[in-house]
């Protein structure tokens, strides 16, 4: 999960690619870790890529 907005990823605006492709690029970074990276140069830390805890699931990170 990057950011939650509450969209769904078919709501995105015509000017950008297919949200088919925006997720296929987004699987991509993370299992590359490019956005872990990203996290660490912009906050100094990964926190916001890790799922919090509830009752429903368990921790995992995205």
């Amino acid at each position: 999960m990057v950011l939650h907005t509450g969209k769904p990823r078919h709501a995105m605006p015509d000017r950008y690619a297919p949200y088919q492709t925006a997720h296929r690029y987004y699987l991509c970074w993370n299992n590359s870790c490019v956005l872990e990276n990203i996290a660490f140069a912009l906050f100094d830390t990964d926190a916001m890529l890790v799922r919090p805890v509830t009752r429903r699931s368990d921790p995992r990170t995205v």
